[in-house]
């Protein structure tokens, strides 16, 4: 006869199948394949106690001692592999367990299974063992200094006890005590909550579960009692009939808003934190909607994330255009690092790129190796061990979740959340909201820029045309004045005012012709060129001081660039220029150049010079003005240089930036877009009309 009992240990048996499946299923690794033993051993047992209870027969007795037995020896070994546990106690612990179930099976065999005391002895045996597994998963939790970790082991020591008492009280009622058979319903649970945490990986996956686990439990019962009031009402085959399609109604009625109720209730009760969190990230992102403004959309992000009370720490962390440096923008909570590493950077970056999801600190921590790396360091460690380099990645940044901000499928930068707290991951719903918010940022920094171009070209544009009036106005007064100084030069006795006004008009010349230069549109005449030719040639046109130690850094081999190499030239040029002055004549000067190949998706790639000096540097306040037309340092100099470098290059599709440290050196880089042939040679010649924004793209390498 089937009773409760006997049901309860037929449950456990198929769930322990189940979950051994589908933890093999998922992936054969070491700890699941130990995992599906236990699993196997343990649903043995409980089938066997399920034919026990229909068959009461004394061979039954001893095939249940030896599953037990074997439950033993594989919980033992499963348990250790979860606590990463392979020293001296941990083998003295497995032989014990052998010795035991050797002992067990020697019972089993035996005349003293019939005998009571012999199996309370067995069972001690067996639940001693396994309890003291349990003890040490609950002190190894209280050792860990990650707490996502130590709430994992908790919950499987928290769970291991909860299934020890519900086979205490097992064993309790077998001897006469009035107590509910909980025993095998309590091993099924636990069961299948073991191969979720194998599969989920992700600790809050568990929340959910055990949120989700109570709000169906609930529903399951509340419908149930509503279909079996029904059900009970009827006395007939008419009425019964009716009663069930009734039941069936009330129970398609009622489904959604019970379920949609418990789960605000559950939400409010167990997961509060989370669901405030949500709630203002739906807000925020509806408040970023019609903003264009970055600096203000970072701040509004940042600060909702932290009033929310959900993280201890955010920031954001802006990328160049080239993908290879990360610098601290913005930041709430303790300050973070404003750079990393060069190699864990690299590594993050290459992760944001290459996967655009989200980096979380649990997940890493779960696919971390047992035994780290030893005796390797920089480079070839984070080679041999990503995961332990991502992590120090998120350490330095003190982050516990990293989301990539994109914008027209260009990486811009990284939002970081951390929460020193160390309660509860962040839920994938939050997860979810947060990559909207991401993406937001993407957009409103896209839009930003787009809209500064615009103002800066209209701006520009209004100036480009006074300049011209002004500087066509200026130059016939200049001309005259030369002729009348050149005229009176002769004759000029004891002073050389005539001369050193000669210079100055000159100069003044060389101003007004810039100027025109740059008021009237760039015409840029587009063909395939060798760019490495075309540096060299615009340094052979230079006279190098023999102070000066030139350094080449070509790539070997360079697909054609598309543009106007004159041009082109003449940027390179200027920018050797202010690198030899910027070293006063003497010091390395270095050329180089790259294939950059794009890894933001939506690009072709393109090629790089960079011109470096190790002068002074330029002072930040200088840097971020520097592209400004007529802003100058040098007396001499006519602010225009650079803003035509700008100009030319920015027709061509390109970038130009500069990086400085003071007392270090300073380089530049000229980016110039790989584009099709075809696309390229039929627009032949590029109107540039528009002038470009005066601001410096400093986070270009």
């Amino acid at each position: 006869m089937l009773t409760f009992t006997s049901q309860a240990a037929l449950l456990a048996a198929i769930v322990g199948v189940a979950s051994a499946a589908a933890v093999q299923l998922h992936g054969r690794r070491p700890l699941a394949s130990r995992f599906a033993l236990l699993a196997i051993a343990a649903s043995l047992f409980y089938a066997i106690s399920f034919f026990r209870a229909l068959f009461p027969r004394p061979e039954f007795d001893r095939l249940h001692i030896v599953a037990a037995a074997l439950t033993l020896v594989f919980g033992t070994i499963f348990f250790q592999s979860l606590l990463s546990d392979y020293g001296v106690r941990a083998a003295q612990r497995g032989r014990l367990a052998w010795v035991i179930a050797l002992a067990l099976i020697a019972v089993a065999v035996s005349p003293l299974t019939r005998q009571l005391w012999v199996r309370a002895l067995a069972a001690v045996a067996v639940i001693g063992p396994l309890a003291s597994l349990v003890w040490t998963m609950e002190r190894r939790a209280r050792e860990l200094s990650s707490a996502t970790e130590r709430w994992r082991l908790r919950y499987v020591a928290v769970g291991g006890a909860c299934v020890l008492a519900a086979l205490v009280l097992d064993l309790l009622r077998g001897v006469g005590l009035p107590l509910p058979p909980i025993g095998g319903v309590a091993a099924a649970l636990y069961l299948y909550f073991l191969s979720q945490i194998l599969v989920r990986e992700r600790l809050l996956d568990l929340h959910e579960l055990l949120g989700r686990l109570l709000i169906y439990s609930v529903l399951a019962l509340t419908l149930a009692a509503v279909a079996g009031l029904l059900l009970l009402w009827a006395h007939d085959t008419g009425v019964f009939v009716f009663n069930a399609l009734l039941a069936a109604a009330l129970i398609l009625v009622l489904y959604e808003p019970i379920r949609a109720w418990l789960e605000a209730i559950v939400a409010r009760t167990f997961f509060r934190r989370q669901r405030d969190f949500a709630r203002a990230l739906q807000q925020l992102a509806r408040s970023l909607l019609n903003l264009v403004d970055a600096e203000r959309v970072q701040a509004r992000v940042l600060d909702a994330i932290y009033d929310s009370k959900r993280a201890t720490h955010c920031a954001i962390y802006l990328l160049n255009d080239e993908a290879s440096q990360l610098e601290l923008a913005s930041f709430r909570g303790p300050r973070p690092a404003v750079r990393l590493e060069p190699v864990t950077e690299r590594l993050l970056i290459d992760h944001a790129v290459g996967d655009r999801a989200p980096l979380q600190r649990d997940l890493l921590l779960a696919r971390r190796p047992v035994t780290p790396v030893v005796g390797l360091t920089g480079p070839a460690a984070s080679a041999r061990d990503p995961t332990a380099a991502l992590l120090s990645a998120l350490d330095a940044m003190a982050a516990d979740l990293c989301l990539p901000i994109v914008g027209n499928a260009r990486l811009l930068g990284l939002l970081t959340l951390g929460d020193e707290r160390a309660g509860v991951a962040f839920g994938n719903d939050e997860i979810a909201q947060l990559i909207r918010i991401a993406d937001l940022l993407g957009v409103a920094h896209e839009n930003s820029r787009q809209v500064e171009r615009l103002r800066e070209r209209d701006r520009m544009a209004m100036l480009g045309e006074l300049a011209a009036g002004l500087a066509h106005e200026v130059q016939a007064p200049l001309a005259a004045i030369r002729d009348a100084l050149q005229a009176a030069a002769p004759t000029a006795t004891g002073t050389d005012i005539a001369g050193n006004a000669q210079v100055e008009v000159a100069r003044l010349e060389r101003v007004v012709g810039r100027f025109l230069e740059y008021a009237q549109p760039t015409r840029s005449v587009l063909a395939p060129f060798d760019l490495n030719a075309t540096v060299r040639q615009a340094i052979a046109g230079l006279t190098l001081p023999t102070t000066i130690e030139l350094r080449w850094l070509l790539a070997e081999t360079l697909p054609p660039a598309l543009g106007d190499s004159a041009q082109i030239q003449e940027v390179i040029a200027h920018l050797t220029r202010n690198a030899l002055q910027a070293m006063s004549d003497q010091g390395t000067l270095t050329i180089a150049t790259e294939h950059r190949r794009s890894t933001l998706g939506g690009e072709a790639g393109a090629l790089v010079v960079r011109v470096s000096d190790c002068g002074t540097g330029i002072a930040p306040e200088v840097r971020a003005r520097l592209f400004t037309p007529f802003f100058t340092t040098r007396r001499e100099g006519s602010g225009l240089g650079l803003a035509i470098c700008k100009r030319i290059v920015e027709a061509h599709g390109g970038r130009i930036g500069v990086h400085s440290r003071v007392g270090e050196g300073t380089e530049f880089a000229v980016h110039l877009p790989l584009r099709a042939p075809a696309t390229a040679l039929a627009s032949a010649v590029t109107d540039a009309s528009a002038a470009p924004t005066a601001a410096a793209d400093e986070s270009l390498l």
